[in-house]
């Protein structure tokens, strides 16, 4: 049985929504044992208890394992220049010094807000290339032929395209490590402290030097990384193993199939607030937002993926507890904040409208303009 490798970190805040990607993990990974790595720091032992516990009734198809990282100042350094973004997110920097030495490759994802949700063979045993990451492109630049190119490290010698790799070429909710290459490179959390200090130089003005993880690994990484599909299919939209759910935002259906499911750009997290696309029909929510109408995000096409996170939480000892808070936001949302909302959209929709059909009574004035002077 082929075996694959994942990981991911956070604090106790996170600690209790890893048990719904295990869930993901087990039902959509049975034909490979997978050895899956909590890498932190400051979770509480009976979050520890809790996650140990579930691993251990998903029998012999996954090995829960934890690594408790120790010397934490470098990653506090690294994580003040970040934008708020919890230190644990930086471990995957230096995971090739933890795990064991069998241990090649291994798919990060970010703690809670991803779930795999199909089979991620092609993306987990892809060809490295020589590179140190396989990733989702996350940003292109324009070619010079009007196509989109990928931004180069002679692009770092621009402060208007280092501004744009160091908000991420990449999305860091999920990525596979060349765990080999960071042992054959000597990688140590030095040489990324380097970068960031280097970045700062760079940008003494900003407080956030980098987006984040995804900002530091982008600069650390430009021309390291192989970007997944690419070039075959050139096209920033194409993220099947990184599917976020801002996509809904800009485009409208995936032509494929997400396979692993990250909850980003979306103004909640699934466990925080549960609404059914009727209750989001009610308020006149679906529409296409362009700083007009209030600020609400949430799609009905992103509900249907919502839902898909909550049955993984069905199959865990936490569903009823998140299920009731989620449920008791929700409904608070309906009952206070929502209605707000509506009152707002409708009186835009109104001023909308007025502003429509007094641009048809312009155009019918400048018609008729317009065939006076012709004669």
């Amino acid at each position: 049985m082929r075996k694959i490798n994942i990981m991911t970190s956070c604090d106790d805040k996170l600690a209790k929504y890893i048990l719904p990607q295990l869930a993901s993990i087990h039902k959509n990974l049975s034909d490979y044992r997978v050895a899956f790595y909590l890498f932190h720091c400051r979770i509480l032992p009976d979050s520890l208890k809790l996650i140990s516990d579930y691993a251990k009734t998903l029998g012999d198809g996954i090995d829960f394992h934890e690594v408790v990282i120790e010397h934490t100042a470098p990653f506090v350094e690294l994580a003040a220049h970040g934008g708020g973004w919890a230190y644990e997110a930086y471990f995957s920097l230096c995971c090739h010094e933890y795990l064991p030495a069998d241990v090649d490759r291994i798919l990060y994802i970010d703690a809670g807000d991803v779930i795999i949700d199909g089979d991620i063979s092609e993306y987990y045993f892809g060809d490295f290339e020589g590179k140190s990451l396989i990733a989702t492109i996350g940003r292109f630049k324009d070619n010079g032929a009007g196509g989109p190119g990928v931004l180069d490290r002679n692009d770092m010698n621009d402060d208007r395209q280092l501004a744009a790799i160091k908000r991420g070429v990449l999305n860091s909710g999920s990525y596979v490590i060349n765990v080999n290459q960071f042992r054959a490179d000597q990688l140590t959390i030095d040489d990324f402290i380097y970068v960031s200090r280097v970045l700062c130089e760079r940008f003494p003005e900003e407080h956030q030097v980098y987006f984040g993880d995804q900002g530091l690994i982008s600069v650390a990484f430009l021309g390291d990384i192989r970007y997944f599909a690419y070039p075959e299919i050139k096209n920033l939209w194409y993220m099947p193993y990184n599917f976020c759910l801002w996509f809904f935002d800009r485009m409208d259906e995936p032509w494929y199939s997400p396979k692993i499911l990250h909850f980003a750009g979306v103004s909640f997290k699934p466990w925080q607030a549960r609404f059914s696309v009727d209750n989001l029909k009610a308020y006149h929510f679906q529409t296409d937002f362009n700083n007009v109408y209030a600020p609400f995000y949430l799609k009905y096409k992103q509900i249907e993926f919502y839902e898909r996170w909550w049955d993984y939480c069905r199959l865990t000892p936490i569903y009823k507890e998140l299920n009731d808070s989620a449920s008791v936001y929700a409904r608070a949302l309906e009952d206070h904040f929502l209605p707000l909302c509506k009152k707002y959209n409708d009186l835009v929709d109104r001023t909308v409208l007025l502003q429509n059909q007094l641009q048809v009574k312009r155009n019918i004035s400048t018609s008729h303009t317009r065939k006076k002077k012709k004669r």
